[in-house]
C-alpha cells in the first residue's frame, strides 16, 4: 500500500520525573529545608528503522527533587542516520502534570549546531529560607545563562497535562544534516504564595522525535501529466512541487488541496457568451494617406500602389465600413523599420480558429508581425461567478464504461439549501428514509434523467423549481433552482462516474485512512436485521454510476493541515470524533477542523463552506449499523451519524425546522484544461 509519508519514530523519551520536595502537611506554604530525594531516570530511547541516533545527557535531575524557582536542563543530540530521503523531523511533547501545578511548570527549548560556543545552562540562584509560626518559608530562583547565540526554537510555554504540543519541525535531508545539539529547559516557578499543594507531587513528560519522509512526488505527477502535460489534472499535480504548503500528495497517490485557505477556487460564469481573447503583436507604423469608396479590395490595392507608389516599405487597403452601398477603404503606408511588440486589443470569440481567422484577415504580415491570440478568460462579470473548489487530483477513476483516467474533483463553494438525503413513509425504517444513493431522494434532484419524478426530478440540474424533499415522512417545502442550478458551462464538462458508496461504521475508531479504504469497500448501508427502523426491502451496493453526488468523510479528512498543537500526520491518525472543535474553548485538536478548508478554516468570516454556521452537512457515505444512517459534517467539524431524512434545528433563514445541507461535487472530465486564472478567490481557475 501507498504511503503519503513514511512517518518513524525515532526516539521516544521519558523527558523527565521530578517529585517536589516535601514537608509537613500542616504548612499553609510551599517551604522546607529538606529536599525529598528523587531517582535518577535515564532516557529511554527507541529506534525504528533508522539506525543509530544519537542522544545525549541521560540524566534528568541530580539525586534530589525540585524546589519552587528551580530549573533542570535535559539536553539531546538530532545527527545523521541511515534513513534515506528528504523531510521533516519533529519534535513533540506530551505532558503529564498533577492539577495542583497550574501554569507554574514552564518548558523551553533552544538549540544549536555548534554548543562549543553557543549553548544552555542553569545558574543556580541563592536561596532563603525562613520560619514563621511553625511555618518554612522557601524563596530561590534559578537562571538560565545563554552562552553564544543558541537559537531559541520555542519560547515559554506552561506544561499541560497530556497535550502534545510541536516544539520543532525541521528540515531533513540525511546527506546535509548538522549534528544539532538542544537544550530542553523546565523552569518549577516560585509563585511567591501558597504552593503547598504541590508537595510531593509529580510532573513529567514524554518526548517524542519522529522522521517524516516526503514521499516521491515527481513519480506520482509524472504519472499523472504522462498522458496529457496540458491537462488541468497535470496543472494541479505539478502545483505539489511549487506549492507543497497547500497541495499534497495522500497516501494513495491522489493530489489534495490542503489548509485552511488554499488557491483551489474554479469560476463558472452565469452568462456564458463567448471566449474573450487577448490579441498580440508588433504593429508596422503605418500613414493614413487617403481614405475613399471602391468597389473592391483589389480596385483599392490597384488605386494605391499606382498614386503613392515608392512612398512606403508595404502601401496596404484596409476595409472600414460599407456606405450608400459601397465598400470604403483606408489606404496604408507602411514603414517596416518601426515596430513594437504590444497588446493590441482584446475581442470576443467562439473558438480559437474564430479569432485566428481574424488576425490573419485584419493584421496581415503586411501590416504586422507574429500576431496570436491568446484565450484571456470566460466571459463573465466575476462578481456574477459561481465558485466551486478543487478537491484535488484522484487517480484512476472509472467514468463507468470501464475506462479509468485521473480526474479533477470539485466541490461546490457553497450549499445549495436543506434537504433529505433520503426519505420515507412512515411505516418504512419509521419514516427516516433508506441509506441507498443509488434510490435517494438527493440523487434524483441532483442528478439529470429524473424528470418524470414528481418531486424534485432533476430539478437542480435542470436549473427547475418544484418541490423538494425535506425531512422525515416524505415531508417536501418548495425550492427554487432557477438561478442556483447547475451551470450550463459545468454540465458539459462533468464526467459520468462510478462513485464508490461503500459503508463505514463506528464513528470512534475510524480515522481518515480507514474511512477512505471503507468507502471503497464492499460494506453496504443496513447491518440491522429487523425492527420498525430496519424494515425496508431495498438493495444496496458499493457503488454508483452518475454525474453528481457529495463528498466523502475521507475527503474532509485529508484536507487537513494540521497546526502548531496537532499537526496533520497526527490529525490524519485521529479519529474524526476527535476532531471536535468549538470556538467557545480550547479543545485538544481543534487544529484539524481549524485548518481543513472543507470546515470553512480558521477564519470564521470565510465561505462558511461545511461549518461556521451552516450546520451539520451530508455526505455520500452511508452508515452499515442502520438502515437509515449517513455521514455527516457537524458544525463542531466532527463526523458522526445522521438520519438520512434528518431534521435538525430550526433555520436561520426561515424559522422552519429543515434537513442537513447539500453542497454538490462533481468529477470532470481528464481533458479538462486550466484556460486562466491562478486559483485564488479574485482570480478563480476558468475551465475548458
Amino acid at each position: 500500500m501507498k504511503n503519503e509519508k513514511k512517518t518513524i519514530i525515532i526516539a521516544v523519551v521519558v523527558l523527565l520525573l521530578v517529585v517536589v520536595g516535601a514537608v509537613g502537611a500542616s504548612y499553609a506554604y510551599f517551604a522546607t529545608v529538606n529536599k525529598t530525594t528523587g531517582n535518577d531516570k535515564d532516557l529511554n530511547i527507541v529506534t525504528e528503522d533508522l539506525g543509530s541516533i544519537k542522544w545525549e545527557g541521560t540524566k534528568v535531575f541530580e539525586s534530589e527533587g525540585l524546589l519552587p524557582g528551580e530549573m533542570g536542563i535535559q539536553t539531546f543530540t538530532v545527527d545523521k542516520n541511515n534513513a534515506t530521503g528528504k523531510g521533516t523531523y519533529e519534535i513533540d511533547l506530551k505532558g503529564v502534570i498533577d492539577e495542583s501545578f497550574g501554569d507554574d511548570v514552564e518548558i523551553s527549548l533552544y538549540k544549536s549546531t555548534n554548543p562549543t560556543t553557543d549553548n544552555v545552562t542553569i545558574a543556580e540562584g541563592e536561596s532563603n529560607v525562613s520560619a514563621y509560626d511553625d511555618i518554612v518559608y522557601y524563596s530561590k530562583e534559578d537562571n538560565i545563562v545563554i552562552n553564544g547565540i543558541p537559537e531559541k526554537v520555542y519560547g515559554t510555554i506552561a506544561l499541560r497535562n497530556k497535550d502534545q504540543i510541536i516544539l520543532e519541525q525541521a528540515d531533513f535531508d540525511n546527506t546535509t544534516l548538522q549534528k544539532t545539539t538542544y537544550y530542553l529547559v523546565y523552569h518549577y516557578k516560585n509563585a511567591d504564595g501558597d504552593q503547598n499543594a504541590q508537595q510531593g507531587k509529580s510532573f513529567s513528560g514524554e518526548i517524542s522525535v519522529r522522521l517524516i519522509l516526503d514521499k516521491d512526488k515527481s513519480k506520482v505527477i509524472g504519472s499523472i501529466c504522462e498522458n496529457d502535460p496540458d491537462s488541468a489534472s497535470c496543472s494541479v499535480a505539478k502545483l505539489a512541487n511549487t506549492n507543497s504548503d497547500t497541495v499534497v500528495v495522500d497516501e494513495f497517490d491522489n493530489i489534495r488541496y490542503i489548509g485552511s485557505t488554499p488557491n483551489n477556487y474554479v469560476g463558472f460564469a452565469d452568462r456564458y457568451e463567448s471566449n474573450v481573447y487577448k490579441i498580440s503583436g508588433s504593429l508596422y507604423s503605418k500613414d493614413n494617406a487617403e481614405t475613399r469608396a471602391f468597389e473592391s479590395l483589389d480596385d483599392c490595392q490597384s488605386y494605391a500602389e499606382k498614386q503613392f507608389s515608392g512612398k512606403g516599405d508595404e502601401i496596404v487597403c484596409q476595409f472600414e465600413y460599407v456606405e450608400a452601398g459601397n465598400n470604403v477603404y483606408t489606404i496604408f503606408l507602411v514603414d517596416k523599420s518601426h515596430y513594437e511588440f504590444t497588446d493590441i486589443e482584446t475581442k470576443n470569440f467562439d473558438t480559437d480558429s474564430d479569432c485566428q481567422d481574424y488576425i490573419t484577415e485584419k493584421y496581415n504580415e503586411n501590416i504586422a508581425k507574429d500576431v496570436k491570440c491568446s484565450l484571456l478568460h470566460v466571459k463573465g462579470d466575476l462578481e456574477k461567478y459561481e465558485m466551486w473548489r478543487i478537491i484535488g487530483v484522484m487517480r484512476d477513476v472509472d467514468d463507468g464504461t470501464g475506462n479509468k483516467s485521473d480526474k479533477i474533483k470539485l466541490i461546490k463553494n457553497s450549499s445549495i439549501g436543506r434537504y433529505s438525503w433520503d426519505t420515507s413513509e412512515s411505516s418504512i425504517n419509521n419514516g427516516h428514509g433508506v441509506n441507498e444513493w443509488s434510490q435517494a431522494d438527493l440523487m434524483k434532484l441532483l442528478n439529470p434523467g429524473y424528470e418524470s419524478e414528481a418531486i424534485g426530478g432533476s430539478l437542480y440540474w435542470n436549473n427547475s423549481s418544484g418541490n423538494c424533499y425535506s425531512g422525515e415522512n416524505n415531508t417536501t417545502k418548495s425550492c427554487d433552482f432557477t438561478t442556483d442550478g447547475m451551470k450550463n458551462e459545468l454540465k458539459d464538462i462533468i464526467s459520468d462516474t462510478v462513485w464508490n458508496t461503500g459503508a463505514i461504521s463506528d464513528v470512534e475508531v475510524y480515522n481518515t485512512k480507514t474511512a477512505y479504504e471503507l468507502e471503497r469497500s464492499e460494506n453496504v448501508g443496513k447491518n440491522c436485521t429487523s425492527g420498525d427502523n430496519c424494515n425496508d426491502n431495498v438493495q444496496r451496493t458499493a457503488t454508483w454510476t452518475g454525474k453528481v453526488g457529495l463528498m466523502y468523510p475521507s475527503d474532509y479528512g485529508y484536507a487537513t493541515s494540521g497546526g502548531r498543537t496537532t499537526n496533520r500526520a497526527t490529525c490524519l491518525e485521529l479519529s474524526f470524533n476527535e476532531w471536535f472543535h468549538t470556538h467557545d474553548y480550547y479543545m485538544e485538536h481543534e487544529d484539524c477542523a481549524l485548518n481543513s478548508w472543507l470546515a470553512g478554516g480558521s477564519d470564521v468570516n470565510s465561505d462558511y463552506i461545511l461549518y461556521h454556521g451552516h450546520g451539520p452537512t451530508s455526505m455520500l457515505t452511508p452508515f452499515y449499523s442502520s438502515a437509515s444512517g449517513i455521514a455527516s459534517l457537524k458544525s463542531g467539524g466532527n463526523i458522526e451519524s445522521t438520519y438520512a431524512s434528518d431534521i435538525q434545528a430550526v433555520d436561520i433563514e426561515n424559522g422552519e425546522k429543515a434537513s442537513i445541507y447539500v453542497i454538490p461535487t462533481v468529477y470532470l472530465k481528464s481533458n479538462v484544461k486550466i484556460l486562466s486564472g491562478d486559483g485564488s478567490r479574485d482570480n478563480p481557475f476558468i475551465l475548458g
